[in-house]
């Protein structure tokens, strides 16, 4: 009997094919050659020269498949993109709620990771757990850990909201795309991100959040360890009590999420080790050589 293969969606515009090779190189290099991996990527106006270098990139031989699902980018230019919260605001951030459509009707299941991500942990014990009927597992933002905190859902009152219950950071999300369908998950958060677009901040996380309502698997913080728990600034953290990490998975992260404005490929990039670890990723695609700051003419030729 054919394994089931593990199933990644990921999504970026152009300007974010760099992050995006590290991303995808390194869920490769993690995976278990043993478990068939399908990797798709939602392309948000990535040019067809970016898409050769990334495909270039992710050639490995090894049990997987990538490949590049195009997204008419006018289709997302309806929903705001401004928001004082983002480093990279981007119509492509809700590609992830085209996924219920755009996905094969037999997919029941697919693990969405944000292209600022560095995989280092094959994902078996992840896709493996049961979800209990809730629409995702997602790790609880250490930094807003409430739908009432201050980078929590901006507008919960007026929706009639919990402001005690869980809000998640969408960077790595497991799917029950059954139940997004069933119950129309992505269809609802657009229209709550129509609905609040005058005092929405994060966008479609905080709308998923918003329709979820607290409802959805709480997964271990490795999963999802954010840059702040290594040092990174983060403008929520100051004055609020941030719930303790076990010192297991802060040295043994199985997702690291570049969040933030300050990113390990841009200047003002503080934090050597973890600019290390992507850099590990980014040289093995083929932008090995970039460093911080350079821009797109700057990079070596391949």
């Amino acid at each position: 009997m054919a394994v089931e293969p593990i199933r990644i969606v990921l999504a970026a515009d152009d300007d974010y094919a760099f992050p995006l090779a590290a991303s995808v190189r390194s869920v490769l290099d993690n995976s278990q050659e043993e478990r068939p991996l399908e990797v798709v990527v939602l392309s948000c106006g990535i040019s067809a020269e970016s898409k050769r270098r990334l495909s270039a990139s992710w050639d490995t031989g090894v049990n997987g498949l990538v490949r590049f699902l195009d997204i008419d980018v006018n289709s997302l230019s309806a929903w705001p993109t401004s928001s004082p919260f983002l480093s990279h605001p981007s119509s492509a951030t809700y590609a992830r709620l085209l996924m219920p459509q755009l996905l094969p009707s037999d997919w029941d299941k697919v693990i969405y990771l944000d292209a600022d991500t560095i995989t280092l942990s094959p994902f078996d014990d992840l896709w493996e757990l049961d979800l209990h009927g809730l629409p995702l597992g997602a790790v609880i933002d250490p930094f807003n850990p409430l739908i009432g905190s201050s980078r929590g859902v901006q507008c919960w009152e007026e929706a009639g909201l919990d402001p005690g219950a869980p809000y998640f950071n969408a960077g790595m999300l497991l799917i029950n795309l059954d139940v997004w369908r069933r119950d129309q998950v992505a269809a609802k958060a657009l229209a709550y991100v129509e609905e609040h677009a005058d005092c929405i901040g994060l966008l479609d996380q905080e709308a998923l959040n918003a329709v979820v309502n607290g409802k959805f698997l709480a997964v271990d913080e490795s999963w999802n360890m954010m840059d702040v728990r290594y040092g990174a600034p983060h403008p929520a953290a100051s004055g609020i009590s941030v719930p303790a990490v076990s010192e297991a998975a802060l040295r043994h992260p199985r997702v690291r999420h570049f969040t933030g404005k300050r990113k390990p490929w841009k200047n003002g990039y503080r934090i050597p080790d973890s600019a290390d670890l992507f850099f590990t990723y980014a040289d093995r695609t083929m932008w090995a050589g970039r460093r911080t700051g350079q821009e797109l003419s700057e990079r070596p030729a391949q």
